[in-house]
């Protein structure tokens, strides 16, 4: 089994709508992928701007597990 984790470097691609990025990403889900974005990994890396509409449609399709003592 496979997993996708994303980096801040993935977080700051879908902000600035990189195609090439967001192809991936989208393949992934069409194969049934959950990508995972770490909960510090998404604290680094929001953006709540209008612009970045991007990554919150990204978001949408991950899972973000919480940042727990247990982790």
């Amino acid at each position: 089994m496979s997993h996708i984790i994303y980096d801040a470097g993935a977080l700051i691609a879908a902000v600035e709508n990189d195609r090439a990025f967001l192809h991936q990403h989208y393949r992934a889900l069409g194969r049934g992928k959950t990508p995972v974005v770490p909960a510090g990994v998404l604290a680094q890396g929001w953006d709540s701007r209008p612009k970045a509409a991007g990554l919150h449609r990204v978001l949408h399709g991950c899972e973000v597990p919480s940042l727990t003592a247990d982790r």
